[in-house]
């Protein structure tokens, strides 16, 4: 299982009252409720964790949600790990920080994490262990149903490491993870006949549809082996207009034209691209316009216009474009 780590020690504990945002999730198994019982153990990281899926990959892991509090001391551990032990076991540490936890409160906490933990797939668990001290220092809470399947608990010490652990009832305990989304929303000005040599302006709006502030977004032009990329910055929840200038230099023939984000954290691919099928043609759509319209100017040997319904037997000299191009003879 490929998944980044990035570690960050730097943390902030705050507590609220924590509600779904677009582009987040809660990923639990208790039911954030009034707890029941709790669970306390001794000893340096020492503590409990709870197996935890995102809905959609990639999920960047923001920050935890819980009620374990301190019992005779607030350090608290937190460690983030991969699912890529024996049959799903936890194993390999993505990312751990200490910090504090509180005494007790009716509200959950919440701590936010550096948004640089992300799971590209399967599952990882969330790990909340006693700091530094060997003492009885936190206290997990958990509700009063048992609602994850099995094999969803374990617990961790140094002596023993990962052990699966069957509690009563489901741990308070909950990560909090990002969804991205960007995608192409319509596309204006380009026709289905294009002509070599001819420039296009063509249009396209891009959203974002996450609520979060996106920085240099790749946006990928292409048309058979041709590649372009421009990079845009998208507010929250807000569309752009992206112009976008092709000169036409490919051989006329028909093919197939990509425009495509390519955000590497974005969580649903499918408004990610817009396709279209073209026809280029040889030429250039005004001159043949032109083309369809010219006309020929006739000049007598005096130099007078004539009109090409008035002509009689004669010679007299084509002109076009103001250039004398050649000597005609009309006949009986």
């Amino acid at each position: 299982m490929r998944k980044s780590i990035i570690f960050f020690f730097f943390i902030i504990s705050f507590i609220f009252a924590f509600d779904y945002y677009p582009g987040y999730d809660t990923l639990k198994w208790c039911n954030i409720e009034p707890y029941s019982s709790g669970y306390t153990g001794s000893g340096k990281y020492f503590g409990y964790g709870v197996k935890l899926t995102p809905q959609y990959y990639p999920a960047i892991i923001s920050g935890i949600y819980h009620r374990v509090f301190r019992f005779y001391h607030p350090a608290m551990h937190i460690r983030i790990v991969d699912d890529d032990g024996n049959n799903g076991a936890p194993q390999t540490t993505l990312f751990f920080f200490d910090t504090l936890t509180t005494n007790y409160s009716l509200s959950f906490v919440y701590h936010p994490i550096p948004p640089n933990c992300t799971i590209w797939e399967g599952s990882f668990y969330l790990f909340i262990l006693n700091g530094y001290e060997t003492t009885y220092a936190l206290n997990w809470l958990r509700d009063s149903f048992l609602n994850a399947p099995a094999n969803s608990y374990w617990r961790y010490s140094q002596t023993t490491g990962y052990t699966s652990f069957s509690p009563q009832s489901d741990l308070q305990m909950c990560a909090v993870v990002e969804y991205h989304d960007v995608g192409i929303e319509s596309i204006a000005n380009l026709p289905d006949t294009l002509y070599v040599g001819s420039l296009y302006r063509i249009d396209l709006w891009i959203k974002e549809y996450a609520g979060f502030f996106e920085r240099e977004v790749p946006l990928i032009f292409n048309v058979a082996n041709y590649y372009d990329t421009l990079y845009l910055s998208l507010y929250p929840n807000s569309s752009i207009r992206q112009r976008y200038q092709w000169p036409v230099n490919l051989p006329p023939g028909d093919y197939l034209l990509k425009f495509y984000t390519s955000l590497r954290s974005d969580a649903r691919k499918e408004n990610d691209t817009l396709r279209k099928y073209i026809t280029i043609l040889a030429g250039s759509a005004i001159e043949e316009k032109n083309q369809r319209e010219k006309i020929l100017t006739v000049y007598n040997p005096l130099g007078q216009k004539i009109k090409s319904k008035k002509l009689k037997r004669g010679i007299y000299f084509l002109k076009e474009e103001k250039k004398l191009k050649k000597k005609i003879i009309i006949k009986d």
